[in-house]
């Protein structure tokens, strides 16, 4: 068993200490200094945090040293190989992604369609506002729209716009 193999040197044992900090990690982001001193078999919070900063440094782990509350947020672990039974929660975790990822993604892309929409009424109704000025400044040098022909009066200009706005808005 155990007795059997040889002892660890410092680095080898510092690095199946960070192993364990991942694999704790994976379990819970916020893993308690008491925890960590316990379950690594080390001295002090000074060697801990020291630990910690070596496996931050070497991109093994991410993550804020919280000093006041004694604890590690981990923010990032490196991959670590599944144990048996892990895959039904990893499978289920990563379909749990897919559907949020899909589902932001639709949203980014409804977003920049009600933005070009509104763009597309602003630049129409710009359009519409220029013509009715347009039309009632030819109807007035023709005097009050008469020999404009029926439909070209500002009374009859305003209200093809509404009814263009209506149609608009659907």
């Amino acid at each position: 068993g155990a007795d059997a193999l040889p002892p660890l040197n410092k680095a080898q044992r510092d690095k199946l200490r960070l192993l364990s900090i991942v694999t704790f990690a994976g379990e819970q982001g916020s893993l308690p200094y008491t925890e960590l001193l316990e379950q690594l078999d080390v001295e002090n919070v000074r060697e801990l945090e020291d630990l910690i900063i070596g496996g931050i440094y070497q991109g093994i782990l991410a993550g804020r040293l919280d000093q006041k509350k004694k604890c590690l947020d981990v923010e990032y672990g490196i991959g670590r190989d599944l144990r048996p039974g892990e895959t039904a929660a990893l499978l289920k975790s990563l379909t749990a992604w897919q559907v949020v990822a899909y589902g932001l993604s639709r949203l980014e892309h409804l977003s920049r369609d009600a933005a070009q929409y509104a763009r597309d009424r602003e630049e129409f109704d710009k359009l519409l506002e220029t013509a009715k000025v347009s039309a009632k400044s030819a109807a007035a040098a023709t005097g009050a729209g008469g020999a404009g022909g029926p439909g070209s009066s500002p009374a009859d200009l305003d209200a093809f716009g509404e009814g263009l706005d209506r149609a608009g808005s659907r």
